[in-house]
């Protein structure tokens, strides 16, 4: 009897310490983001970490970041001070941290205020170690990169009478830029979010980014799906559409669903594309400068024309973030007997011209994306109209909620026509508009899904599977030039990293 009780309490002990381990992972799986840290040497690389300052994301925040972090392990999953060591030791492995440039500016965020000193100081102190074991002494700093304070002086000048905005912390205004430029939020309504939502904002979108992906990368592959998608939008889209006008007498007061879902549904897709696309295109970074404006910059810096190279990027160009990397760089490293206010105000009205100057060419380029949004419009306006025509089918009683309906769109066509008039269109709006009418497809969908039958839905899925299977050659021509795009960048940074190599 005694072995039995000793059997039966052995396998409750098992199951209890199964039950607590079981217990332990679910935590630790649901432990999300609480910090946010930028270390800018340049390479600017971005992570974030957990309360227990385990690393859950790393991200290049620039070409020099991406060349560092490419086919890299060992710093996600790891605690921070050893991918902190991990990092510097690269740094300086290829050459971005050496006797020219040996200053690090680091800025922290924290859901938790309590860690800020804390990361602050691991940080700084695994910087300068691991740098001095490597023979190189490096100081750590909080002051902000020139080309971040410049932002952010900016942002506040546009926005004087915005109390938030002018109180904003550089390490505010650090973590709001960073989640902006994931394009899950405009910067506007970045900095009035708390730093638990923007972290983990940050936090979710790097963990689904691969080390290598860029700006290239990402327009590449938008471009990719914008064209995918219209194919999707003509075929799939409207197969509810078509089904209900098939089987009007049988859905006489509801045939206009279809048709509703289809608008919603195009305007969501065609928008959230171009969207995606026009984001990157809006990226002012990556336009290369006027020759005037560069020789301009060439006098700011006081550099002659021999010295122009130092102000290219890897692809032989000069752009605002190839001459912003350089001046972070001279400016952070100059020493006592640089005149840095003076060079500063100068080098500032040089890029203040370039930003003019770019502008200028970002809404030319935006433009060429004005007939794909005035067909998206037109394309809705057709079938609005359409089912207009038709209304007198419907009885009164049930008018109302197709009023509600075509209210819904006429007030969005309108909006984007009179946007696409005063030329005052951007992803940022389009975005928004893609949002919306998504959210209305959704519950277009769900009405639907309530209204026909089992076998009707079940003809419907069978519909949508005969067609997908046609698209498969236009689905397989995007991955394919998404995977082309892959291995050209992946190629290019593996090539920039030997050439480092060598020549460290």
């Amino acid at each position: 009897m005694k072995k039995i009780i000793s059997l039966v309490c052995s396998i409750l002990l098992v199951i209890s310490m199964l039950s607590f381990v079981s217990c332990k992972n679910n935590q630790a799986e649901e432990k999300g983001a609480e910090s946010f840290v930028s270390l800018d040497i340049n390479p600017e690389i971005e992570l974030t970490v957990d309360s227990d300052n385990v690393v859950l994301s790393v991200y290049g925040a620039n070409e020099d970041a991406q060349v560092l972090l490419y086919g890299e392990s060992g710093i996600v999953g790891v605690p921070l001070d050893k991918a902190i060591e991990k990092i510097t030791d690269l740094a300086v492995e290829l050459g971005f941290l050496s006797e020219d440039n040996k200053v690090v500016s680091t800025s922290v965020s924290s859901a938790n205020q309590d860690k800020i000193a804390e990361l602050e100081n691991l940080i700084s102190t695994k910087v300068t170690a691991t740098a001095s074991n490597l023979g190189l002494t490096v100081s750590v700093g909080d002051e902000g990169a020139f080309s971040l304070l410049r932002k952010l002086e900016k942002f506040k000048a546009e926005n004087p009478n915005n109390q938030l905005i002018q109180s904003l912390s550089v390490e505010k205004f650090k973590l709001a830029l960073s989640a902006s430029e994931t394009g899950e939020v405009s910067l506007d309504v970045a900095v009035t979010l708390g730093d638990k939502e923007l972290i983990e904002m940050v936090s979710n979108v790097y963990t689904q980014t691969k080390t290598y992906v860029n700006d290239a990368y990402n327009k590449v592959k938008a471009e990719a799906f914008l064209v995918y998608d219209r194919l999707v939008n003509s075929v799939l889209d409207n197969v509810y559409a078509g089904y209900y006008l098939e089987n009007f007498l049988k859905h006489p007061t509801t045939f206009w669903y279809g048709q509703a879902y289809q608008v919603y549904k195009t305007v969501s897709r065609g928008f959230g594309d171009l969207a995606n696309l026009m984001f990157y295109v809006e990226k002012v970074s990556s336009y290369p400068i006027d020759e005037s404006l560069v020789a301009e910059v060439l006098t700011a810096l006081q550099l002659d024309a021999s010295q122009i190279d130092k102000l290219k990027n890897s692809d032989g160009e000069i752009t605002l973030d190839s001459i912003e990397s350089y001046v972070d760089v001279m400016i952070k490293n100059a020493g006592e007997s640089v005149d840095l206010t003076q060079l500063k105000v100068q080098i500032s009205t040089v890029l203040d011209k370039i930003d003019t100057d770019v502008l200028a060419d970002v809404k030319n380029e935006l433009a060429k994306y004005q007939p794909q949004i005035e067909t998206v419009v037109e394309l809705v306006g057709t079938v609005v109209n359409s089912i207009k025509t038709a209304t007198n089918t419907i009885p009164d009683s049930f008018k109302k909620e197709l009023d509600a309906f075509i209210t819904d769109v006429q007030t969005i066509v309108e909006s984007v026509s009179q946007d696409l008039l005063n030329g005052d269109f951007s992803s940022q709006k389009l975005d928004g508009y893609a949002k919306t009418m998504g959210k209305k497809a959704d519950e277009m969908l769900a009405k639907i899904k309530a209204d026909l039958s089992e076998d009707e839905l079940k003809t419907i899925e069978t519909r949508m599977a005969d067609l997908e299977k046609t698209l498969s050659d236009a689905k397989k021509s995007m991955e394919d030039a998404i995977t082309l795009a892959e291995q050209e960048i992946s190629n290019r940074l593996a090539e920039l990293k030997n050439g480092r190599k060598q020549s460290a």
